[in-house]
């Protein structure tokens, strides 16, 4: 069962992730929002499990994580849970990341064109 200790914890490290990044600090930022997935995921609370894989994808294409933050857009619209009008907001931000990782691909050197999509 998800307790209360349990939904405090998520709750705090969701409001530490908030406010470390606002200091700039990106890295605890993201390191925050996981740990609060690890607890929310299988449970009921999804706009705050979407807010949070929207933080992680965001906070870590600014680091450069670029395959992360894929990996938590896919997670995010794979739910189709949200409106039209944030579901074409969402794909418009994920479309920007794969063309920024795309091109950072190419720049370094890494893209593989002998893998298929």
């Amino acid at each position: 069962a998800f307790g209360t200790v349990s939904s405090k914890i998520c709750v705090s490290f969701s409001v530490s992730g908030a406010y470390v990044s606002k200091c700039g600090q990106k890295k605890h930022a993201v390191r925050c929002y996981t740990q609060a997935l690890a607890v929310y995921r299988g449970h009921a609370w999804h706009s705050i499990e979407e807010n949070v894989h929207f933080n992680v994808a965001r906070q870590s294409f600014t680091l450069n994580m670029h395959e992360a933050a894929v990996l938590f857009f896919t997670r995010l619209l794979k739910t189709g849970r949200q409106s039209i009008e944030r579901q074409t907001t969402l794909v418009k931000e994920f479309s920007f990341v794969l063309r920024q990782s795309k091109t950072f691909q190419e720049t370094a050197g890494g893209l593989n064109t002998n893998e298929t999509a």
